[in-house]
């Protein structure tokens, strides 16, 4: 996995947002639910969450990983 262990509390709200309707939306640097108009991070959140191998980047598009639903799943 990548250099985080655990989301915080909101990157796991992040992550159940990006399961719930498959992918966030990247917008003037923050990241919706696609339709929403409530900012759910900023790209740079997002970009750490690239990192740590939780979301994907495609395009203006960000993906859960199988690794971001454990992450979001493990309760510690």
């Amino acid at each position: 996995m990548g250099i985080m262990v655990n989301p915080t509390p909101r990157m796991r709200r992040v992550l159940r947002q990006a399961h719930l309707y498959g992918r966030l939306v990247a917008h003037d640097g923050k990241l919706y639910y696609p339709g929403g108009n409530h900012r759910l991070c900023n790209e740079e959140t997002a970009i750490a969450m690239v990192k740590a191998g939780w979301l994907r980047h495609r395009g203006e598009d960000y993906e859960i990983t199988s690794d971001g639903i454990r992450a979001d799943a493990r309760r510690e």
